[in-house]
């Protein structure tokens, strides 16, 4: 099997060009993070053409009580995230989080919110862009 790309500098500049050029060389068993691993990824969305009320629908029980609960506060810590989840650690919500954003990506979605640190050290995610 082969496979020819051809992909400028330019459009690797691209929010998510590289992000899906590297999904790709993962999923066909290419070298990088997670390749080879034997861990299960999440799926991948029908496309671009959904909104984010129709991606939120497909997202387990959990990742969407995660967004009702960010949207409510604001703000979340991460000790505040895994005690209302009722997750077991805090590398759950990093699971949730990867999977939340790979699937947003691969629909041609943003998150609705960015992931920071408090003042303690502890990650934190706010609802809304980026300063």
């Amino acid at each position: 099997m082969s496979l020819e790309l051809k992909i400028s500098m330019e459009q690797l500049k691209q929010p998510g060009v590289a992000d899906t050029l590297a999904d790709l060389i993962r999923a066909l068993g290419g070298a990088g993070k997670g390749a080879g691993n034997g861990r299960r990824r999440a799926p991948k969305s029908a496309g671009p053409e959904l909104t984010w009320e129709q991606l939120v629908a497909t997202l387990t029980p959990q990742t969407q009580e995660f967004l009702r609960l960010l949207e409510a506060k604001g703000k979340l810590s991460m000790g505040q995230a895994v005690k209302a989840l009722q997750l077991r650690q805090n590398k759950s919500m990093g699971g949730l989080t990867g999977a939340l954003s790979r699937k947003a990506r691969g629909a041609g979605l943003a998150v609705p919110y960015h992931q920071t640190k408090n003042k303690k050290g502890e990650r934190i995610w706010v609802w809304g862009a980026a300063q």
